[in-house]
Order: C-alpha cells, then structure tokens, then sequence
C-alpha cells in the first residue's frame, strides 16, 4: 500500500514472481489480489468480483482461463480497462488471480489503488476520499500484514501511507516500511535515507527495508523479472553509498523472508482470537440446529 506511483505494484511482481501491467497509463483501479499456491501443475484463473455494501462479495461474469503465467498482465489490462469504459476511476470490485505451480509459493499478496492528494481538473473529487477509505478499511484487518511502500526521493516524514498505517497498527506489529527508487535519490540526500532504513529516523517497530525494483523504462524496453532481481543485487552490491547498508536491509529476496517471518509471527498472536472465534460459530451453529426439526434417521424418511 503506498501513494499513487510509489512502485507497488512493481514491488508486488518482483515478490511474486507474476508479472502485472507495465503501462503507467493504466494504473491500479481496485483492489487486486494475487493467490499463489505451489502445485504439481500449471493452472490459473483471473475473475471480476463485485463488491457488495454488506461486506459480502458476489463474483461477476467476467473470468478467464490462463494457459501460462505470462497472460496475467493482459488479462488484469483486460477487466481494468472494463472499469474506465464504465467510468469507474476508482472501484471497491476485485480483480482476483488464483494461479498454481510447481515454482510457486503459498502466499496471497493485495495490490491497492494508491493513495491520491491532487486530482485532475475533470476528474471526480470523491476519489481522493474513496481511496483513503477502501486502503483503511483493508489495513485495519487484524490479520493482515501491512506492507507500507514508500519512494526513497519524498520527504518520508510527510508521507500518509505510514500515517494511516500507523493508526490501522498503533503497536506496529504488522507494519512493515518498503523504501523503493533508491536509485532517484540525489547526490548527497543518502544519508537521510540510510539513516532512516537503519531506524535511526521515524522509527518502526519492524523497521525499514530498501528494494530496487524494475523502473518503467526498464518495464516498457521488457526487462524480465529475473533481469531486475539480478540488476537489483548488482546495484546494492556495487553502488558507492549503499553497499554500506547492511545485507539484511535490502533486497526482494531478504524482504521475503523478512515477511514470511512478520507473517508467523501475526499468525502466532492471532491463532488463539481465531480458535474462539470458530467454538463461537460452533455454540451458535448447535443452538440454532433445532430449528431446522427432527433430523430424519432412515433413507426412507428422507425420500
């Protein structure tokens, strides 16, 4: 979660290793949610849920087969093209890819539309709102790990997306701080940021993590995935200043681990809520059984 062009969903492709569309043009609409989950066999589907006021979501008619992992981009470019022919700049409707494979991880990650500050002369002045309230609502599930995504070259004590995470996880407990555009940040403003990924500045319970994910250059000439993890280690490894950073401190491949740690731990503190919750379900299922009558005993009375 971040603000509008923070590299989320560039960050979001290099964690999951699923490709997402490169055109800046066309930006994150609603909610996306990718569930992987390893398998002996290639099989995917991405599908258009429509979100309803009660909570509840009711799946659309739009769902697609995928042959391969390289067609989910143009299937995600598909159904958000759909909103804007609608009119919808902003929809709480879910774009949902399920995909199994042998090299895939059992992980579920949630791409957001980013948080919006000025709008456009002709454009809706709910949105600004809108967003607000929809990455709110997803950051205050108590199970959710929060994954705040800002661009090394903002002034980071300014920026909403760790304020309203802050207010979603007052302890901070499943609030992690991802600082991407390393590599834009100017000549002699280093410090600052390296300070801040130390936790020296604007301190985090779980702290900060540096990554360098594909640019939209790179994404428009089709750097793959690979070629951006292999760039990435290339230019922490190398680059003058932050190869001084600790090795724990950045890079996809330790930020997945670090949340794979964050997660089990949330799952930890949250498994004894979850066993009261399901006896609970369980006492109000067997309170309400005898409404349904006399459970019939024989296959005849049941004809």
């Amino acid at each position: 979660m971040g603000d509008t062009s923070s590299g989320k969903s560039s960050l979001l492709s290099a964690l999951s290793g699923v490709s997402f569309p490169s055109n800046d043009q066309l930006t994150t609409r609603c909610p996306t949610q990718l569930i992987l989950a390893r398998a002996d066999t290639f099989r995917g589907t991405v599908r258009h849920v429509r979100f309803q006021s009660n909570g509840e979501n009711d799946e659309g008619e739009e769902k697609q087969d995928l042959n391969r992992l390289e067609d989910v981009p143009d299937a995600i470019t598909k159904l958000t093209q759909k909103l804007v022919d609608e009119g919808q700049h902003i929809s709480d409707d879910q774009i949902v890819i399920e995909v199994c494979g042998p090299e895939l991880p059992n992980l579920t990650l949630t791409d957001l539309p980013g948080l919006v500050r000025t709008i456009g002369d002709h454009e809706d002045q709910s949105i600004i709102p809108r967003v607000r309230q929809m990455v709110d609502r997803y950051m205050k599930q108590e199970r959710t790990v929060i994954i705040a995504v800002v661009p090394a070259n903002v002034d980071m004590h300014n920026t909403e997306i760790l304020q309203a995470a802050q207010e979603a996880d007052p302890n901070g407990t499943r609030t992690i701080a991802v600082v991407t555009k390393v590599d834009l940040v100017d000549a002699g403003a280093e410090l600052a940021v390296h300070e801040l990924l130390l936790n020296k500045k604007k301190k985090m319970h779980l702290g900060y993590h540096a990554v360098k994910c594909r640019s939209q250059r790179e994404l428009t000439k089709g750097a793959s995935i690979e070629k951006g993890l292999a760039n990435e280690m290339t230019f922490f490894g190398q680059h003058e200043y932050w190869c001084r950073l600790p090795t724990h401190l950045w890079g996809v491949s330790r930020l997945t681990e670090r949340l794979v740690s964050i997660l089990q731990d949330n799952i930890r503190r949250s498994l004894p809520k979850v066993i009261t919750e399901i006896s609970s379900r369980m006492a109000e299922t067997q309170k309400s059984l005898p409404r349904l009558g006399t459970p019939l005993e024989t296959p005849g009375s049941q004809s």
